[in-house]
């Protein structure tokens, strides 16, 4: 008789006291931050006037004043009230047209219905500039049928999008929308034009046309969220049932974590240090700049749970699987991961749309070299995604030589020397072992984050000041209470027990459990 049972190679080799004590450290330092990133705040006082404006809730009595430096969070919640009419309008309508109208039939009254929301979130200008792409796009590329034609046309798009090239309304809110949905939109079209590229036998017949019109302007994906035309194509008239437990669980969660981000907005100034000179946060302790950044960082994610999530939560209300949420970035120390899985539906382009095109097929140093041209190129369009300048340059790097450091150590562990260096030391020691050797991807992606998160030459300050004066002061053996050398070492012991931690719930959150057949 046989039987499936739980194989224990998923269990995590060490537990008990030593892993709390992991756990413990890691908690505790993050509440720390909080408080100094609290302290700074307060100490700075009035110096970031200009971010500082008076709390949007003072209708209900808060008299604080709020952080806007962030713009986009600020223009975010601006628009906010727009999506969730155009959103709920939609999805009511979407779900009497389902259930009244066949499939032949549903688009007659849904793309004019969707025509008039866009233009009423958006404006006729975006509209018309938004389907005239659209149109001389799929037309060139659909006759020529080249790939590298679309590319061209999209991405230099993109490059253009500013409000130099395109015009823009003046309200702030609109402005805001109407640049997701061009940058957005360029994508889609790239999108459906690699599909006829690599379908050369597919004719463009109208219910082709029409299922492309239906991805271009279906709400939720307009402007927040990337999806593959071919994966909208198999869910459109697949939609799942309407589950009201998750729906609600959803919306919860938006809630929660929209009232975590504007009550931490009311109280830390974070977003307004690294949206000012550097010099601001030059006078600040390494433990509180580097307590900001991690706070700065966590924001970075919990904002786009949210922005993320509204869409998402109207998808799974018309029964369309969008992609999942991001993964928080306490528990990552391999940023493949966070690569794969912050923005997934950009994972899902990148890997598809270029990764694997280039990887092509190889073996050996072909192989390696296809891996280097197919990583320069995802991070060329990642550039032009995000903006050319110094500092998304920086990150970039580094996320590559991280990502060069964990294939590295990824090979090791595979290779020979790896399984016996296993087998000799036991999986405890063995995943002791991992944790230090995990800060060596650790740091670069941490720092090529700051970079990232800056404006105004502050990551490059926690890069300098942090970083390379702290490692200076370790290796000359300079290391005295609270500087550099002191703060690096006491974060090289964090960073130990934060890679235990993350480890840890990667096996358990996010690794499928492993099944054996018993005789």
């Amino acid at each position: 008789m046989s039987q499936k049972s739980r194989l224990k190679e998923d269990d995590y080799p060490i537990s008990g006291l030593e892993l709390y004590f992991y756990f413990a450290v890691w908690i505790v330092h993050s509440f720390i931050s909080i408080i100094l990133a609290y302290q700074s705040s307060s100490q700075v006082g009035l110096w970031f006037n200009s971010a500082l404006r008076e709390s949007p809730y003072r209708y209900l009595g808060v008299s604080a004043i709020v952080d806007d430096s962030d713009t986009e969070w600020l223009l975010f919640r601006v628009s906010l009230p727009n999506y969730i009419i155009i959103y709920t309008l939609h999805s009511l309508i979407f779900s009497l047209v389902k259930s009244r109208l066949s499939q032949k039939h549903q688009p007659f009254i849904l793309v004019p219905l969707w025509m008039v929301l866009m233009v009423q979130g958006h404006s006729w200008p975006c509209f018309w500039i938004c389907l005239t792409l659209a149109v001389i796009t799929t037309l060139i590329v659909g006759y020529c049928r080249n790939e590298l034609m679309a590319w061209v046309i999209c991405v230099v798009f993109v490059l253009n999008s500013g409000p130099q090239y395109i015009p823009y309304s003046m309200d702030p809110g609109v402005y805001y929308r109407e640049y997701q949905m061009y940058v957005y939109t360029a994508v889609k079209i790239l999108n459906f034009n690699i599909y006829l590229c690599r379908n050369k036998n597919i004719n463009i017949t109208p219910t082709l046309l029409t299922l492309f019109t239906e991805y271009l302007l279906y709400p939720p994906f307009c402007s927040t969220l990337i999806v593959l035309f071919d994966d909208f194509q198999k869910q459109r008239y697949n939609e799942k049932k309407f589950n009201i437990k998750t729906t609600v669980c959803l919306a919860m969660r938006l809630v929660f974590w929209f009232s975590i981000i504007e009550m931490a907005l009311h109280f830390l100034r974070f977003n307004a240090f690294f949206n000012a000179p550097f010099t601001t946060m030059k006078h600040l302790h390494n433990y509180k700049v580097v307590s900001i950044a991690y706070l700065a960082g966590q924001y970075f994610h919990t904002k786009y749970v949210v922005i993320f999530g509204v869409a998402r939560l109207y998808a799974h209300i018309d029964g369309i699987t969008p992609p999942k949420s991001a993964i928080c970035i306490s528990r990552v120390t391999k940023y493949s991961r966070m690569w794969r899985y912050f923005d997934r539906g950009l994972y899902q382009f990148l890997k598809h749309q270029l990764y694997i095109p280039f990887l092509g097929s190889g073996s050996g140093k072909l192989l390696m070299l296809r891996r280097f041209v197919a990583m320069v190129a995802v991070f060329g369009f990642v550039l032009c995604w995000h903006g050319l300048n110094a500092n998304y340059g920086y990150w970039v790097l580094l996320s590559a030589i991280e990502l060069i450091i964990e294939r590295i150590g990824l090979a090791f562990y595979q290779s020979k020397t790896g399984t016996n260096l296993r087998k000799r030391l036991g999986e405890a020691n063995f995943s002791r072992l991992s944790a230090v050797c995990c800060i060596s991807n650790v740091i670069p992606g941490i720092f090529g984050a700051f970079f990232f998160l800056d404006h105004k030459d502050n990551g490059l300050h926690i890069f300098q000041n942090v970083l390379l004066k702290g490692f200076y002061q370790i290796l000359t053996l300079d290391v005295q209470r609270y500087n550099a050398g002191f703060v690096m070492s006491h974060l090289l012991l964090l960073g130990y027990c934060f890679a235990h931690v993350c480890a840890y719930l990667n096996v358990k959150l996010d690794q499928k459990p492993k099944v054996v057949k018993k005789e």
